[in-house]
């Protein structure tokens, strides 16, 4: 499979069976992000900077209830101090469940 379609299938994978809460937006300084939330209590966000040139990252305080985050590549992991890398690739914030 190429690069293209393993975030293909990784996109897949975070959108099917969620609603979307909240479309994206701007919400500071080129982040963006958009709220999911699927059955279970599972709630998730999309978010990314598109000022931040590719390969690059900003820290930014992300709220409580998320425990993890996903890049890209598929890697997990756990947010400390509700801070979180960013980029101009998404990455995908969940409570956990």
């Amino acid at each position: 499979m190429t690069s293209n379609g393993a975030s293909y299938q990784l996109y897949y994978n975070w959108l099917v069976g969620a609603t979307m809460v909240q479309p994206c937006q701007e919400q500071s300084n080129a982040t963006w992000s958009c709220t999911f939330n699927k059955s279970g209590g599972y709630q998730a966000e999309a978010i990314w900077n598109t000022s931040v040139p590719y390969g690059n990252t900003i820290t930014v305080s992300v709220p409580n209830e998320y425990v993890q985050y996903r890049d890209l590549y598929g890697h997990v992991y756990g947010i400390k101090n509700h801070q979180v890398p960013i980029g101009y690739t998404p990455v995908w914030l969940e409570n956990g469940l």
